[in-house]
């Protein structure tokens, strides 16, 4: 999929089932990505994007083998990669400081 309009209706007509709380497509990975506060079935999910004009497909292969950590994990990977560049650039700043500072210490 690769209309927003399209992509607007799927996602309005999801979210107005009960017990969801939003619903999203992602173009990137043309997923349908729906958060809800009380477990909607996938099949009532189905029937509304059908009812809507649109056919999908379900990947089944990722859904039950990943354990929560790693979709966790896959899903802020940018954030994890960031918050570790951030703390080696705070370990190695002391040991460039002290060098900085040696350097300017040294008799001429």
């Amino acid at each position: 999929m690769d209309c927003p309009s399209c992509a607007a209706k799927i996602e309005k007509a999801v979210s107005q089932l009960p017990g969801i709380k939003d619903a999203k497509v992602r173009f990137a990975t043309e997923k349908l990505v729906v958060n809800y506060t009380e477990p909607a079935s996938s099949v009532a999910i189905e029937k509304v994007i059908v009812a809507t004009g649109f056919s999908l497909t379900r990947d089944e292969s990722k859904m039950s083998k990943q354990s929560p950590l790693v979709q966790l994990i896959q899903q802020n990977l940018q954030i994890f990669s960031i918050a570790f560049a951030m703390v080696i650039a705070a370990a190695i700043k002391p040991l460039y400081l002290n060098l900085a500072i040696g350097y300017l210490l040294l008799p001429a």
